[in-house]
């Protein structure tokens, strides 16, 4: 019996154990073990649990669910036996439990030097942190087996076999085991399945007596079953089990058999049967005699055969597969690919009959011995139903058939990859379903890194074309991980300026066109997002909210985002390693510190090697009034409110997690211990309130900066007492303007009128002295420029990140002190060659400056939507003095959302993160992002954001959020910009409306209503000009366009009139107002909407208290009709109305969410008519088109359906979030709605059906809908086109075939072709060396050669290789001062800076004017790179006069 350590009886004791990866089809896999362990735990103890896809959430539910509910009374015994049997991405052990209740204890088993398990295991417990005492037990070593126990076992084994041996084999066997020192298990286990062969009478074999290790047993059991069995046969089958990677199935192996003719031909040695496949009893036979060593698991939802131990795949790889020829290797890799891509589906593969006894016995002469076979293969589709109707993917051949395609020489593999895998759209459909980001980033990447010196040109072709995909892949891989469904979507919008040049590309997206609307009924019509190459090397979309900081670990290998959580994102692999939880507040977070690797103790032990266990990292965190240390489990171990409000929040020591915290106006200083959870020190009765609080971590030191100027030192100097030490004090000017202290200076600057610049203060003095320094103890050095800075007042510093670079006095020239902002430009201030302080001066409006950390003559701008790069340089002339040039290096403008931050990236090669106010983080190449400035058109913009559009036949109207901005688009085949109408202040639109010509429908005409009543018809291809008509109003109106081609015109006093259309003697259209008629009801609301009544249109206006109607016939008749509706109707407010001009009827929306249709019958002979007020459901949104309503209910998130003319009311349709947009095309077959997060749903109207869904790339402001095209105007400033293409239309592909982008014989446009060779050079281009061409229009940067890191994530590998135990305290080497400062400038045009002003070429220089209020951009930017670039220079030495204060 069991029993407590106290003694006491355990009620229940429980076993759990599982031989990781291979035993069994639930153990195959972690996540299938995870959910397998699971559901065990809850069938024992009664509980409940939730299947997560996730890994994580399972182990989360699993540790903090599960096993807590397990009685105090009954024991669990978790054993995990050979994790190194586990697929690579369980390695890291971040799916085992961290933490166990006392009646739970876990037992895992691995390989002691197997792909980093150990190591990892030691940092999930924190090993290197306990005291030697709680970690002896914790990790057992496994012995081998020595010869008496292995002689023991042997007896005990032939017991149960119930064997004997004889003298002579018995002494063999003693004498042989006694031989070895350390025996392992499967080298007993195979010696005794050898024995077990033999019998009394056999002698021992010669052979068997030189076998010594694992492998030797292996191989004298491969050649012993070779000679019983087919050898050809043998060695083939073991050949094809071990070339897939996880095995094969027992169908797949006898299909690949037969279809191997070496494997036939042996076999069918003697005769030729009818049906030339293998008989499945031969294989049956080997699998026997393997049985103790082949094990079946599930791999992609199907079993599978494999080997039970590692080594016999080693065997297999080296001695079947290694050492066959490129004949045979391409034979057995060759079958392999035939067998997944159905090459001989239902059709005869010829066999070569070599045997003349069978040729003569068959009479083959005529054929040569070849025979048509039919090997009776199985399918291999890629997708199927299953038995409960649902889409299956065959998930065999999409993981096995790129697998096997990796194995195959470059010339044979690419082009049986480009037909069969990437340019192959039901399998890239259905691989994006299926497989994770790594996995076909992994595939893509092999093929990019194939050697191109034997590929032929027609490979090498293919090749490119490959490489092209993975640019965009790298960009959209991780959104197709999260919404498989984008794939067309993502890759057609920046693939079609390829078609019809790019053969495997066009054939691609001929697929798209053809097949993919069967799943997803959109297509698009020409390029709609940016193609690769663009700079954008990847995109992460971690975030639903703003990222208000960015940071980076000091080794580079994760990123740390904030918004509303924290997401720590591994830089090697793209994954999220960390998703933390922090509390819910009303206001946002502010800032992040990453405490990577705390010490709990000053005994334990602790490294400062980059800590590679995200499990183990602290966040400290806060907003204004609240901060919170959290853990990586999302456990607050720390907190503090504040209701004043924070000034301080900041790490002083990252080891032991100790925080300086202040208040505003506060005049005490805390310091807090995290981990313990106590405050350790606390500083009162300063000289006034606290102005500033610094921190230097480097030295424990803090800066207290006091209203009155009193600046005082302190230090931490013995951590086991956590006191602060007084080091000094000084006083400084209480009229400073901004102070800063980077890891050695404190630096301040003055307002306007003082005539000092700035004033710096070297903190290593302070730090080094023994005594307590006074004022006059400190020396101050303070800087005045001869050439002031013109703004003065500096809005902001911002210093270098010193950290990670080891600068001294002599490196230290021209690398800035800092940088400071004011309001219309920055000044890098810097050392010179002769030692003066002095600055560059960089114009421009920024919100946010960041500088590369090991490239400091970059500078990285942003405001708004759009981030500049500069290189500035300090110029030695010839008169000895220091010259100042910076020129724009590269610009993009991003436009979906305002930059939140920059953080570039040490490497060999610039790159840097962007972090963004809808969440998403990208990552730039900086060199190519100067080349796709030059090469990549932009796409059309308005100046605002858009916040309505309209269609009208051909042409798409937009009206901005600000309603100044009129803008007039064609969309269908392009999107460009036809003509634009400006506003300025205080004029804006009120409304406008669209007509056709009369005479020539392609002409439209478009009436505008300004704030100030004046009306203005303009064409719409001139919008720019004189407006063609214009009437002045005295009060506000509404303005009504009809089919036959009028305005009419209701003002809020009730005026009616028309403006019709007619021509002048010269043919001219003019427009005329007529017919002015002033209604008797009260109308101040212009409640009106034009309706078909008796098949003519009528303008019908409400009064505003909906109890009549006026209708306005278009014969000019006019009549009032009463309204009869209920009490409860006459207490509502109406909301919003429809407006469609071919039904008979209007539906109105009341503030109570209430629908009601108003039916109007009319009577034009007699001039009456009736109203009928017809109630519906309350909806939150609605659209009408064609009698048809669809509405949403957002507290259920449904979608209903209603047909008015037949009542009925179709299914309805529940949505997954709440909606945003709705839309019906204009015969109401189909309708759109836009749910959050930015997902786009198209159903179909009559049965519900789903036909697309689609991620959005940004916020829908508004969208509208033709029969052929849905229009998004999206929040950066664009449009975004889709064609409608149901495959049930029989004229769909001739739609789609019309479109001009779809005409292989186009002629492509100069920029095209520079386009497409610009991705070219790109996908030619390894990072190293991304600018290669020498180009006299450039700026080229220096780089300096970091080691280079190769990663899966493609485009983020030349980071700075982290400390090692022998290096762990040596400083990263540091850039030599000529790299950073080596920038060759063009030799064009260049304009002189004087104090007063900079005189610009405007014919030289772009100019972007964007207005911005918090979100938006206001100012000049400029923005052409290379030979039509501005270069700017100071031409006079701006100096600065140094002095020593005492």
């Amino acid at each position: 019996m069991f029993r407590h350590s106290n003694g006491g009886p355990i009620d229940l004791f429980q076993l759990y154990y599982v031989f990781l990866g291979i035993t069994t089809p639930s153990s195959s896999t972690i996540h299938k073990t995870l959910v397998s362990i699971s559901e065990q735990i809850c069938q024992l103890y009664n509980l409940s649990m939730e299947i997560y896809p996730d890994i994580l959430q399972l182990r989360c539910q699993l540790e903090t669910d599960l096993l807590s509910k397990i009685p105090d009374n009954e024991y669990l015994l978790l054993i995990f036996d050979s994790i190194d049997q586990l697929q690579q991405d369980a390695y890291d052990c971040q799916w085992l439990p961290k933490t166990f209740p006392k009646n739970i204890k876990c037992i895992v088993s691995t390989l002691p030097d197997h792909g980093g398990i150990l190591s990892n295991l030691k940092s999930i417990i924190n090993y290197n942190q306990l005291p030697n005492e709680n970690i002896e037990h914790l990790f057992i070593f496994v012995p081998p087996f020595d010869a008496s126990t292995v002689e023991i076992i042997y007896n005990d084994w032939l017991q149960i076999k119930q064997r004997t041996l004889s003298n002579e084999q018995r002494l063999f066997i003693t004498q042989w085991i006694k031989e070895r020192n350390a025996i392992v298990p499967l080298f007993m286990k195979l010696v005794f399945d050898i024995l077990c062969t033999w019998h009394s009478y056999d002698t021992i074999d010669n052979q068997l007596k030189t076998c010594r290790t694992v492998d030797d047993c292996i191989l004298y059991l491969f050649n012993q079953l070779q000679l019983k069995h087919n050898n050809v046969l043998f060695r083939r089958a073991l050949s094809y089990m071990t070339a897939c990677r996880s095995g094969i199935s027992q169908n797949e192996l006898e299909d690949v058999l037969s279809l191997d003719d070496d494997v036939l031909k042996s076999v069918f040695e003697h005769y030729i049967p009818p049906i030339q496949r293998l008989p499945g009893i031969l294989w049956t036979r080997i699998r026997n005699d393997l049985d103790e060593y082949i094990t079946e698991k599930e791999v992609d939802d199907s079993p599978v055969i494999y080997w039970y131990h590692r080594r016999f795949i080693e065997i297999v790889n080296a001695q079947y597969l290694s050492k066959t020829d490129e004949t045979e290797r391409t034979l057995i890799f060759g079958n392999m690919i035939d067998l997944y891509s159905e090459v001989w589906k239902e059709k005869n593969k010829p066999l070569k009959i070599d045997n003349k006894k069978l040729i003569d016995k068959y009479h083959l002469f005529e054929s040569n011995g070849e025979i048509q076979a039919n090997r009776l293969i199985t399918s291999q589709p890629i997708e199927f139903i299953d038995d409960h109707g649902q889409i299956q993917y065959n998930k065999r051949k999409l993981n096995e058939l790129p697998e096997i395609l990796c194995k195959l020489s470059p010339n044979l593999a690419i082009p049986i990859a480009a037909n069969e895998v990437f340019f192959n759209y039901s399998f890239m459909h259905a691989k994006t379903q299926c497989s994770s980001f790594d996995d076909i980033a992994f595939l893509m990447q092999h093929f990019k890194e194939t050697s191109i010196q034997q590929l032929s040109k027609e490979v090498l072709d293919m090749k490119q074309e490959i490489d092209i995909l993975l640019m965009i892949y790298m960009i959209v891989g991780r959104l197709l991980e999260e919404y498989p469904n984008n794939y067309v979507f993502e890759f057609s919008s920046r693939l079609l300026n390829f078609f019809g040049i790019k053969p495997n590309i066009t054939h691609l997206i001929k697929q798209f066109d053809e097949q993919s609307i069967d799943h997803w009924s959109l297509i698009v019509p020409y390029c709609q997002m940016q193609a690769p190459g663009s700079g954008l090397v990847y995109s992460m979309n971690k975030h639903t909210a703003s990222v208000t900081h960015l940071d980076l670990t000091d080794d580079q290998t994760a990123a740390i985002s904030l918004s509303n959580r924290i997401v720590v994102i591994d830089m090697t692999t793209g994954r999220t390693a960390l998703d933390v939880k922090l509390p819910e507040l009303n206001e946002s977070y502010l800032n992040s510190t990453t405490l990577p690797n705390i010490s709990y103790s000053n005994e334990t032990k602790y490294t400062n090697i980059p800590n590679k266990n995200y499990q183990q990292f602290h966040f400290l965190v806060n907003s204004l009034h609240h901060m919170y240390f959290v853990s990586a489990d999302d456990k607050v171990k720390f907190e503090k409110i504040s209701t004043i409000g924070f000034m301080t929040i900041e790490i002083l020591d990252l080891k032991h997690a100790l925080c300086i915290i202040t208040e505003l106006d506060g005049n005490s200083i805390e310091c807090w211990d995290l981990i313990h959870n106590r405050q350790v020190a606390r500083l009162n009765s300063f000289s006034s309130q606290i102005k500033y609080v610094f921190c230097i971590r480097s030295y424990k030191m803090i800066v207290v900066v006091c209203q009155d100027g009193m600046t005082n030192f302190y230090s931490i100097i013995d951590l086991h007492q956590t006191s602060f030490t007084h080091r000094g004090s000084t006083q400084i000017d209480q009229h400073v303007n901004l102070i800063a202290v980077d890891e050695s200076n404190l630096i301040y600057t003055y307002e306007g009128s003082a005539p000092i610049d700035f004033i710096y203060i070297n903190l290593k003095c302070i730090h080094e002295s023994k005594n307590i320094l006074f004022d006059t103890d400190i020396i101050k050095k303070a800087i005045t420029f001869d050439r002031p800075i013109e703004t003065k007042t500096i809005k902001k510093i911002i210093l270098p990140n010193r950290t990670r670079l080891n600068i001294n006095s002599t490196e230290s020239l021209h690398s800035p002190l800092f940088i400071a902002m004011t309001t219309n430009c920055l000044c890098v201030i810097h050392q010179c060659e002769d030692h003066d302080f002095s600055y560059a001066r960089i114009d421009g409006y920024f919100d946010i400056v960041a500088m590369h950390e090991n490239n400091q003559n970059t500078i990285y701008t942003a405001r708004g939507g759009i981030i500049d790069i500069f290189v500035w340089k300090c110029i030695k002339t010839d008169e000895d003095t220091c010259s100042h040039t910076y020129e724009l290096y590269a610009s993009i403008d991003i436009s979906s959302s305002p930059v939140t931050g920059i953080k570039p990236v040490i490497g060999s090669t610039l790159i840097f993160l962007c972090s963004l106010a809808n969440g998403a983080i990208h990552i730039y190449q900086t060199e190519q992002l100067h080349e796709a400035y030059k090469a990549v058109p932009s796409f059309p913009r308005t100046k605002n954001v858009i916040g309505t559009v309209q269609l009208h036949n051909n042409i798409a109207v937009t009206l901005d959020n600000e309603r100044r901005e009129l803008v007039i688009w064609t969309y269908q085949h392009s999107t460009s910009i036809d003509s634009i109408r400006l506003y300025s202040d205080p004029l804006m639109v009120n409304e406008f409306a669209t007509i056709s010509n009369k005479f020539n429908s392609n002409m439209i005409f478009i009436l505008i209503i300004l704030n100030n009543h004046r009306i203005e018809i303009y064409s719409c291809e001139l919008l720019h000009h004189e407006p063609v008509f214009i009437l002045q109003l005295h009060s506000p109106c509404k303005v009504h366009s009809t089919t036959y081609g009028d305005f009419l015109l209701l003002t809020n006093t009730g005026s009616l009139c028309s403006i019709v259309q007619q021509t002048n003697s010269h043919d001219n259209i003019e427009f005329k107002q007529k017919n002015n008629v002033q209604l008797n009801i009260q109308c101040s609301m212009m409640f009106s909407t034009i309706v078909n009544l008796n098949s003519n249109e009528s303008l019908v206006v409400f009064d505003d208290n909906l109890q009549s109607i006026a209708i306005w016939t278009r014969t000019y008749l006019l009549i009032y009709i009463d309204i009869t509706h209920s009490e409860h109707l006459l207490s509502l407010n109406l909301k919003n109305y429809s407006n469609e001009q071919t039904q008979d009827s209007i539906l109105l929306h009341f503030n109570d969410k209430s629908l009601v249709v108003c039916r109007i019958k009319f009577d034009e002979v007699n001039k009456k008519g009736s109203v009928e007020m017809i109630p519906l459901d309350t909806a939150d949104l609605f659209c009408r088109k064609n009698n048809f309503v669809a509405s949403v209910n957002t507290r259920q998130n449904q979608l209903n359906l209603r047909n008015l003319r037949s009542e009925t009311l179709y299914k309805s349709i529940q949505i997954e979030n709440e909606c945003e947009q709705i839309c019906l095309n204009e015969i109401a077959t189909y309708v759109f709605v836009v749910i959050k997060p930015r997902i786009l749903f198209m159903y179909r109207v009559n049965n519900g059906q789903q036909m697309a869904k689609l991620f959005l790339y940004d916020s829908v402001i508004s969208m509208r809908v033709n029969n052929d095209f849905i229009v998004f105007a999206m929040n950066d400033r664009r449009l975004l086109t889709l064609m409608i293409a149901d495959p049930n239309d029989p004229n769909v592909q001739k739609k789609i075939q019309a479109l001009p982008s779809r005409n292989s014989q186009r002629q492509s446009q100069s920029t095209t072709l520079q386009l497409i060779q610009h991705v070219q050079k790109c996908a030619d281009m390894d990072l190293n060396n991304l600018d290669d061409d020498d180009d006299d229009d450039d700026v080229e940067i220096m780089r300096p050669n970091y080691p280079r890191r190769l990663s899966v994530f493609r485009f983020v590998n030349h980071f700075q290789e982290s400390n090692t135990n022998e290096n762990e305290n040596k400083p990263i080497e540091s850039v030599p001062n000529d790299s950073l400062n080596e920038v060759e400038f063009s030799n064009n045009t260049s304009t002189t800076v004087t104090q007063q002003q900079i005189k610009h070429d405007m014919n030289d220089i772009h100019q972007k004017v964007i207005e911005y209020d918090q979100q938006q951009l206001t100012g000049v930017q400029l923005a052409n790179v290379g030979n039509r670039n501005l270069k700017i220079i100071n031409n006079y030495s701006v100096t600065s006069s140094t002095c020593s204060l005492f």
